[in-house]
């Protein structure tokens, strides 16, 4: 599939307006896999992560961590033996849900819609991306960057991640804490923007460097970043017209 094409200019009112048809058509193929992926997640693989967790916390001689062991056990040989282990399945468990979702993104653009098991397998299908050389820096994108953009657009896996309010709260005691507490969120923010298609290149282009997929989704959004900024202000406040509109009406 070929998801850009420069030959196209399509203004800002009218992609608006075609990201709210969008968001219409495929709204109940969106929230009937989100409901059945979360019911998995809570059932299954957030156990599953768990149980394998503390087995290796358990072997390492912790009974409970604290924010000093913590760092501990990360620096022990069953800390890397469990990033070893479960970066590859939680990456694996986020790259399959948002992939879906994209994927049906994908076909509502053109009004086509597809099943569930049709995105599943298209899903699984480029699931060996995320085991090659550039896993460590997707793992840093939808484990940690993307999850802090706190946006609507997080893994049922990881519901909500922020800056502890410890440090946020200290931060803000002096000017000089503030300055820079509200520029690593605007980092944050300028770097999701920044990557905003990349899983979309990997997953609808076969690009199989999610570092290339990076720095062709940083070229695009260099020469059009207003514009989605905008966009997805834009689509972030139509999904949750829907979600209101739909649950209350």
């Amino acid at each position: 599939m070929k998801l850009f094409d420069k030959s196209k200019n399509i203004y800002l009112i009218k992609t608006i307006s075609t990201s709210y048809k969008n968001i219409r058509f495929s709204y109940w193929e969106n929230s009937l896999f989100e409901a059945i992926y979360k019911i998995l997640t809570i059932s299954i693989f957030t156990p599953f992560i768990s149980l394998i967790f503390n087995k290796f916390l358990y072997f390492a001689g912790f009974n409970s961590l604290t924010n000093g062991e913590l760092i501990r056990f990360g620096l022990s040989r069953y800390g890397f033996l469990t990033f070893i282990v479960l970066t590859p399945i939680i990456i694996g468990v986020i790259f399959i849900e948002l992939s879906v979702l994209i994927i049906i993104s994908y076909f509502s653009n053109y009004k086509k819609r597809i099943n569930l098991k049709s995105a599943l397998k298209k899903a699984f299908s480029n699931i060996k991306i995320i085991f090659g050389f550039g896993m460590i820096h997707m793992a840093l994108y939808l484990i940690l960057l993307l999850p802090l953009f706190n946006v609507g657009a997080n893994s049922s896996l990881i519901p909500s991640l922020s800056i502890p309010n410890f440090i946020s709260d200290e931060l803000m005691k002096t000017t000089l804490g503030g300055i820079l507490y509200l520029l690593v969120l605007a980092v944050i923010f300028y770097l999701n923007v920044r990557w905003i298609y990349s899983i979309h290149i990997v997953i609808l282009e076969g690009e199989t460097s999610f570092r290339r997929a990076a720095k062709k989704s940083s070229e695009i959004v260099k020469k059009n970043y207003i514009k989605t900024v905008v966009i997805l202000i834009s689509s972030i406040i139509l999904f949750f017209y829907f979600i209101y509109y739909y649950h209350f009406y």
